[in-house]
Order: C-alpha cells, then sequence, then structure tokens
C-alpha cells in the first residue's frame, strides 16, 4: 500500500527563502531560541506550563517566544508529555 500522505514539509516564498507551513493542530506553541555557544554542561528545560522536563540543551536559551515563528529554517518540534505544548527549538 502506498503513502497517502502529502503534506508539505517546507516551501520558499517570494523572496526565495525557505518557510516551514504553520501547525494546525490546535496545541500551543513556544518558540524557543538557543545560543550557539560551546558547552560541555548538559542543561534540563522545564516546560512553561507544568514544570516537567520537557528537553536537554547545551549553551544558553537566548529568547523564549510565546507563539510560533515560521522563519526558522530547520526548527525542532518537541511536545511536553504532560500539557501538550509544543517547543519549536532553534
Amino acid at each position: 500500500m502506498e503513502n497517502q500522505i502529502t503534506q508539505k514539509i517546507a516551501s520558499t516564498d517570494e523572496f526565495g527563502q525557505t518557510v516551514v507551513p504553520a501547525r494546525n493542530d490546535g496545541y500551543k506553541v513556544v518558540t524557543v531560541i538557543l545560543s550557539n555557544g560551546e558547552s560541555e554542561i548538559k542543561k534540563p528545560f522545564h516546560c512553561c506550563g507544568c514544570g516537567r522536563i520537557s528537553f536537554e540543551h547545551y549553551g544558553a536559551v537566548r529568547a523564549i517566544i510565546l507563539g510560533e515563528m515560521r522563519e526558522i529554517l530547520h526548527p525542532i518540534d518537541v511536545m511536553c508529555s504532560r500539557c501538550k505544548i509544543i517547543y519549536r527549538i532553534n
């Protein structure tokens, strides 16, 4: 049986920049921008909604933006298993 999923992963806008499509699944999205600094210490990131550790990262958190940023080229989406907030990491 052939795969029927035809979701578009990314496209380009009129300026030739890659645009990631918006999420339309109804979940809240928080964008987290991490620094490029190299660190050997792995740090936990706690969920803004419930406090559970959602993911671990190196370096520092530069910005936390409520809402979704679609200008990110290769985002990583992580969902909190408890309160279902999605973190878009860059």
